[in-house]
């Protein structure tokens, strides 16, 4: 019973946190770029490594992480601006439900925490790049090898997670997939529902008394939502089920 509780409430509880993964994206790339900066750095002290065929990857690292930083950021607020305005013309025409089917896709939420991540690893590289060639100077050459790699390799990412998620916008156009989709939550929720029935012994309509009954006292008018976690706790407390 209690694992089939703490499902139910991490359920409800999951749309409230939407912008975890992205944020969780975003502090990472910065965690990931001071790591390879500080991997850079001791790729640069290594006397075997400070030679010219390594020293000539300097200008083209530095220049590959200096042009995704800024335009990064700009693709982000042109793609969702207008990935935002797809999806309200479609919740219009369609149905409001398209909103909260984007909001908790995971395509949604993996492409924006990819696009944050690698604007803010350019940002965190580039700042920690400059800070270590004042520092050791002219003569001592930093060579940011591995975090052109990483930027090169996230920037394909991105790339694909762009293309993935155009086509997962493209499909909540189209009515066939909207019902497609509302009909698997539909069938995941029935599903739920019947392994808390199962596992709980069968309620019969003779059994019902006034704990069972919730009075509320309000104005005439309709019921439009309710407080689920309020509820289950008022009626743990009248029934003595903790």
């Amino acid at each position: 019973m209690r694992p089939q509780r703490w499902r139910l409430n991490a359920t409800s509880h999951v749309p409230r946190f939407s912008l975890l993964v992205p944020l969780l994206g975003f502090l990472a790339g910065g965690v990931w770029g001071i790591v390879t900066t500080e991997i850079d750095q001791v790729l640069s002290s290594t006397p075997s490594l400070n030679d010219p065929d390594f020293q000539a990857f300097r200008d083209p690292s530095r220049a590959v992480i200096a042009s995704v930083g800024p335009p990064m950021l700009t693709f982000i607020g042109v793609v969702f601006s207008l990935t935002l305005v797809a999806v309200q013309m479609a919740a219009e025409n369609l149905t409001p439900r398209v909103v909260r089917l984007f909001m908790q896709s995971r395509v949604t939420k993996t492409a924006l925490a990819l696009f944050l991540g690698t604007f803010f690893y350019t940002l965190v590289v580039r700042y920690l790049s400059l800070r270590v060639e004042d520092q050791r100077g002219r003569k001592d050459v930093f060579v940011p090898f591995l975090s052109g790699f990483f930027t090169m390799v996230l920037v394909t990412c991105c790339v694909l997670a762009f293309i993935a998620y155009v086509q997962h916008t493209l499909r909540l156009m189209r009515l066939t997939e909207v019902i497609d989709l509302l009909m698997r939550e539909t069938l995941r929720s029935v599903r739920l529902v019947q392994g808390l029935s199962r596992s709980q012994e069968p309620f019969r309509e003779e059994d019902r008394t006034a704990e069972h009954e919730v009075l509320h006292a309000a104005l005439p008018g309709v019921l439009i939502g309710f407080h689920r976690k309020a509820l289950v706790k008022g009626l743990s407390r009248k029934t003595g089920f903790g």
